[in-house]
């Protein structure tokens, strides 16, 4: 609906639609979980999994400046400029596949990414209703690991 605040209230993950079987406080669990007994706690149990597409590749063909984003981690993508530092962080950090039949871990590193702005992306979603996470989606950096 309109917010009187503007677009610029909006927060992080706002406009993303909440799977509504999935545990959420102030919905549909109780706020004080002491009280469920403990044959009743897997009600409140929340199953994610993650996928990712190492297929899908985004060309630089543009920038913020010229063509804005529409929604800047209000919705599923996470917030560009934090997600990007957070990579930046952690971009030295070689992750090795240690089954002999799954090479793609070992392969993301060495896959050309000249003149891409991503070379997948990423995603985290409720196991049960494969309903997006808030802020659960983000580019990938040439491969599994950056």
């Amino acid at each position: 609906g309109h917010d009187p605040a503007g677009v610029d209230a909006t927060q992080e993950g706002q406009l993303a639609v909440l799977c509504p079987a999935c545990p959420q406080f102030g919905k549909n669990v109780p706020n004080d979980l002491e009280d469920i007994s403990p044959n009743q706690c897997w009600l409140y149990s929340l199953f994610l999994a993650i996928n990712a597409n190492f297929r899908l590749k985004c060309h630089f063909v543009s920038n913020d400046v010229k063509d804005p984003g529409l929604s800047h981690g209000w919705g599923y993508f996470m917030e560009e400029r934090w997600y990007k530092a957070h990579l930046h962080d952690h971009a030295d950090k070689v992750q090795e596949s240690l089954c002999i039949s799954h090479s793609t871990v070992n392969m993301a590193n060495t896959k050309t990414s000249k003149g891409l702005a991503a070379t997948g992306v990423g995603s985290v979603v409720c196991a049960q209703h494969d309903m997006q996470l808030a802020n659960g989606v983000g580019d990938l950096q040439k491969g599994e690991s950056k």
